[in-house]
């Protein structure tokens, strides 16, 4: 990502770099998981030509496999 943000600030949308960053996970596998159907697909915006992936679905997806779930709007471990 070329811009700067102020302190504080997390971007929430993710072009594929990034998101692969997130995860972990080199831009080739991660590709391939997003390909593969494994990982949450990139959201499409009208005029946007890159692919941008949302931070929360990605976290979402890592909590649903790691026994994270949501209860009551609080993060608990699933029992």
């Amino acid at each position: 990502m070329d811009t700067v943000l102020p302190t504080g600030i997390t971007p929430r949308m993710l072009n594929e770099e990034a998101a692969a960053f997130y995860m972990n996970l080199d831009q080739k596998s991660f590709r391939k998981l997003v390909n593969d159907g494994r990982l949450p697909e990139p959201l499409k915006f009208n005029g946007v030509r890159r692919n941008l992936y949302d931070r929360k679905k990605l976290d979402a997806f890592l909590d649903s496999i790691s026994g994270l779930a949501i209860v009551d709007g609080l993060q608990a471990v699933r029992q």
